[in-house]
């Protein structure tokens, strides 16, 4: 049976019994918007509610997971938009008691589908589009599209995968998306109505007083996209972020520099790891490895980005490979990170040397 045929079957076996949990990507507005599109899919054509939505931190599946799973008699357990290959015998062990359902487009290392595991990878599906040019959350509108009716969910789509750097690779129908709501299009896509709707969803994401699930809410009963783009909480959001940015912007000069390798701490109000790496490689220290370390409470968070040759997903599991409790995951020019603060310099140690160690390799294959 073929990936798709399995995910018809998937579909069709679930019953009213069973409890579903729909897990995504925290901090990402692809995790966010897939996420959504899945919850909504999958209610639509249940005819039921979803009876978990959870955003999740973690680059593996957990025991405290797999436990809360057992606690509440989930059956049947979907992740989006997340790379849990870090320890892959947590997927064998989750499968054992729920069947699981993998949908995502970050690179992967052994093919996880099995008798109770769906993975359903855009590389899989499309090996002709690289997968980090096929966001989560055009994947997951691609697979429920034929099940059930979410084409007023396909803005959704699009601030997913221009959130992931794929506007280029699906322009055509980012244009067509733009057209059906009457919004402007400009060349820019930042500046255009989707493009806004970006930095209201992405900046309460990060707002940690606003909180994950109540973005995840407001998005979930908004009526229109133009709800969610002149919603005052988002608004409000997007605001501080932007003062919190420019603030970290202005004290860059206080960043390590180890020749190409930038490696920036962070003790942020709120949660800009990510948006302030993007901001730094592409305007501020092009063709080098920005690495931005965010510290507040037991963990830090980290976000790397690399615009040249360099797998940034690659340098961050070898740097948290001998960290307890410790995770990486990502694509090769955009990957993050987590651990535990304690180890903040057994971690930049790490990563110095693994920098240099995945650099000798490049020279060793360019020469």
């Amino acid at each position: 049976m073929d990936l798709l045929s399995r995910f018809t079957h998937y579909l069709s076996t679930i019953t009213k019994e069973d409890k579903i949990a729909v897990l995504y990507h925290a901090y990402c507005t692809d995790g966010l918007c897939s996420a959504l599109i899945t919850v909504k899919a999958l209610e639509r054509y249940l005819g039921r509610n979803v009876n978990f939505k959870i955003y999740y931190g973690l680059y593996y599946i957990s025991e405290e997971i797999i436990q809360f799973f057992s606690n509440n008699g989930i059956t049947k357990v979907i992740f989006v938009d997340l790379a849990l290959y870090s320890k892959e015998e947590m997927i064998k062990k989750t499968e054992q008691t729920v069947d699981l359902l993998l949908i995502d487009h970050h690179e992967f290392n052994h093919d996880l589908n099995s008798e109770h595991t769906l993975f359903l990878h855009a590389s899989l599906l499309h090996p002709e589009i690289k997968s980090y040019y096929y966001p989560a959350s055009k994947l997951v509108y691609d697979l429920f599209s034929p099940f059930v009716r979410i084409d007023d969910l396909d803005w959704l789509a699009c601030v997913g995968l221009i959130s992931d750097s794929a506007y280029l690779q699906w322009k055509d129908f980012v244009i067509d998306v733009m057209q059906k709501h009457s919004f402007e299009f400009k060349e820019d896509i930042f500046s255009t109505e989707l493009g806004k709707l970006i930095g209201n969803i992405g900046a309460a994401q990060r707002f940690n007083e606003t909180g994950e699930k109540n973005v995840f809410n407001i998005v979930y009963h908004a009526v229109s996209c133009k709800e969610v783009m002149n919603h005052p909480l988002l608004l409000d959001c997007k605001r501080n972020i932007e003062h919190e940015l420019e603030y970290w912007v202005a004290l860059r000069g206080n960043a390590q520099i180890y020749g190409n390798l930038i490696i920036y701490f962070i003790v942020p109000k709120y949660d800009i790891g990510a948006r302030l790496a993007t901001f730094l490689v592409s305007k501020y220290f092009l063709n080098k490895t920005v690495v931005v370390i965010s510290g507040k409470g037991d963990y830090a968070r980290v976000s790397a980005r690399d615009y040249t040759t360099l797998r940034v997903n690659d340098l961050l599991q070898k740097s948290v490979r001998e960290i307890p409790f410790a995770s990486a995951g990502g694509h090769v020019n955009c990957a993050a990170a987590k651990f535990k603060l304690e180890c903040l310099h057994l971690f930049t140690l790490a990563l110095t040397l693994s920098y240099t160690a995945l650099k000798s390799e490049e020279l060793k294959e360019n020469s």
